[in-house]
């Protein structure tokens, strides 16, 4: 949404934006100031994998993989009439809140299936925005299993170069460097199963923030001889003379631990439960530690925070099954204990006010990424009967999940998922899969500094799925899928953009898939 114009049902002609749905919203303005958004992505993985089995006193087997992955996302706007990109990419609805604090993965960006390669030749032409993450991965693990103790050694090493280039670059390159040492083992002890995990983390981060030099009005460079200044010793980065800017380099070394430990019995024949414990420490991703400028996709100039901490979090999960004549059954509660919580924190307006005449951040939210001690708790219950209905079978569920998630000085965590219901029915028969499920889920009332309370919504989903198998080695699979059939204007609590960009509409389609062994 850039100024007073609404983007939500332009039409632009011949112009297909694929996946991008904005709701029912109306009244894009005609004529000078529409914008036309559009998203290229180019995606190389290569995927290696084996196995040695040895079958040596020490070591039974070794699984290993290698991956290397090269991502290139190209995003930017044009102004419909004229010629000039002029680059203020929109990164659909890119939802930070499910990143379950992990590295972000832009892979993972649904951006639809616009292709505007005619118009900008794929590569970001004029003023794009270029995101690109190359990585390569290699991991081990190594069974060292005995009759009386399964135990497992594993080794991953990941090396990762990130970088966004462009007019609305939020964040300077960064490289990443990882190397995780983990340990399982499991062995039956009475009628009781033990199980063991330990992780151990090496992080080395590098990246570095921009800040802006301070010029004065007053100074005459005009009468200045430049010519025996030499600017190739200062470490300024890649300086731009127009918009000339310091650079701040960044290193850090992180070593975490995490262990955990499950206990499980079966009770009865047809109830089991698994109680478990664990210690998890998660260092600060390279967006948390070196953001530091507009995102679009968010709406808001993040600014991200080179001192944080390691989360440290101590959980607890404690889950039953049940399963007898046709009827099942799972329950599971959990609580979560964090230190150091980390969330991204949209500024009030009295702090805005504070600053408004300094930096008005282009408009935008600003939004810090800061820390603090958080409790997360909450429970997943799901509770059905499969019984014989002609040839096949019927499958009745229901199911219901709930979170409440505070801070330990008091307020509710930002964009936290509400409380959802979901109905399912499904019957398969050989090669035919039937699936109905209705989801509703409820409004969000407890919301953080400055959120607002998002309404319930239901949905309706439905997908039918047949298989064709041709021989032992072939099988084609045709789905057709009707999702959002009641056309909710449904809005995602967790997302950031959830008031100008609601979730997709009525989608019906048709998927065809072919596998060969």
């Amino acid at each position: 949404d850039h100024g007073d114009e609404d983007h939500g049902d332009e039409d632009h002609g011949d112009e297909d934006h694929g996946d991008e749905d904005h709701g029912d919203e109306h009244g894009g303005h005609e004529g000078h100031g529409e914008e036309r958004i559009f998203a290229v992505t180019t995606s190389d993985a290569y995927n290696l994998r084996g196995s040695f089995n040895l079958a040596s006193n020490l070591v039974n087997s070794v699984d290993y993989f290698y991956r290397k992955s090269d991502y290139i996302l190209t995003e930017g706007h044009e102004e419909m009439g004229h010629d000039e990109d002029h680059a203020d990419e929109d990164h659909a609805d890119e939802d930070h809140a499910d990143e379950d604090h992990a590295d972000e993965d832009h892979s993972d960006e649904d951006h639809g299936d616009e292709h505007h390669e005619d118009e900008h030749d794929g590569h970001g032409h004029g003023e794009s925005t270029v995101f690109s993450s190359e990585s390569d991965e290699f991991g081990a693990t190594f069974d060292l299993s005995t009759d009386a103790l399964a135990q497992k050694v594993a080794v991953n090493v990941l090396s990762e170069e990130v970088s966004i280039i462009g007019s609305e670059a939020f964040m300077n390159p960064s490289e990443s460097d990882e190397v995780t040492l983990g340990y399982y083992a499991s062995t039956e002890i009475g009628q009781f199963t033990v199980d063991f995990g330990a992780r151990f983390d090496f992080i080395d981060r590098e990246g570095s923030l921009s800040h802006e030099e301070e010029h004065h009005d007053d100074e005459d460079h005009g009468d200045e001889d430049h010519g025996d200044e030499d600017h190739g010793d200062e470490d300024h980065g890649d300086e731009h003379h127009d918009e000339e800017h310091e650079m701040e380099y960044y290193s850090r070394s992180d070593n975490n631990t995490s262990l955990s430990m499950s206990l499980s019995n079966e009770i009865t024949d047809s109830l089991s439960f698994t109680l478990g414990i664990s210690n998890v420490e998660r260092t600060p991703s390279s967006i948390e530690l070196f953001m530091n400028g507009a995102h679009m996709a968010t709406g808001r100039y993040e600014v991200g925070d080179v001192n944080l901490k390691s989360e440290t979090s101590r959980n607890i999960d404690l889950n039953f099954i049940y399963e007898r004549d046709g009827y099942f059954g799972n329950l599971s509660f959990f609580r979560n204990d964090v230190d150091n919580y980390i969330y991204l924190q949209d500024e009030t307006e009295e702090e805005h006010e504070e600053h408004e005449d300094e930096h008005d951040h282009g408009g935008l939210i600003r939004a810090d990424y800061l820390q603090g001690d958080a409790l997360l708790e909450g429970y997943e219950l799901e509770i059905g009967r499969s019984f014989a209905l002609g040839s096949g079978e019927l499958e009745l569920s229901f199911a219901r999940d709930a979170l409440k998630a505070e801070f330990a000085s008091g307020g509710y965590l930002p964009r936290i998922t509400p409380p959802r219901n979901i109905f399912a029915a499904r019957y398969t028969q050989d090669t035919l899969d039937l699936k109905m499920s209705f989801k509703d889920v409820e409004s969000q009332k407890d919301t953080g500094v400055g959120e607002m309370v998002t309404d319930g919504y239901q949905m309706l989903n439905l997908n039918m799925t047949k298989s064709f198998v041709f021989s032992d080695t072939e099988r084609l699979s045709v789905t057709v899928f009707a999702k959002n059939l009641l056309d909710e204007i449904a809005r995602n609590h967790a997302s950031f953009v959830k008031d100008e960009v609601p979730l997709p509409g009525r989608n019906i389609g048709l998927r065809v898939n072919f596998q060969y062994n």
